[in-house]
């Protein structure tokens, strides 16, 4: 049974809200709510966080999660920042930056800069 006793996240309500209406795949919905709860389960707003632990979460392949975190970072849902050689991920708390709809090409993006993922 779920219980608080076991542990819980603090979200703020509009990120909520924000999720309540922003039209995702099931991956990236899957993807999105591992971040959330890597990131803001242990009181940070960003974190090193490889997509094989994305993987491991969500039971979905590495490929697929790195397709599902690029398509966030696009949609500026995610912020990818990188220092040297580690990636960190967090949740863009500027929600009026948020790609609500989804973009009308069937793969986006086709690229992505090196140096942001």
């Amino acid at each position: 049974m779920a219980d608080l006793e076991n542990g819980y996240l603090r979200l703020a309500n509009q990120i909520q809200d924000a999720l309540c209406i922003v039209e995702l795949s099931g991956r990236e919905f899957r993807v999105l709510n591992a971040i959330i709860r890597l990131t803001y389960g242990w009181s940070k707003k960003s974190d090193r966080i490889a997509n094989s632990l994305i993987a491991d979460k969500t039971t979905l392949k590495v490929k697929h999660v790195s397709e599902a975190v690029l398509s966030l970072a696009y949609r500026n849902i995610i912020i990818l920042r990188r220092i040297g050689q580690t990636r960190y991920i967090g949740i863009n708390t500027n929600l009026d930056k948020w790609a609500y709809s989804k973009p009308h090409c069937s793969k986006c993006p086709v690229s992505f800069p090196d140096d942001e993922i």
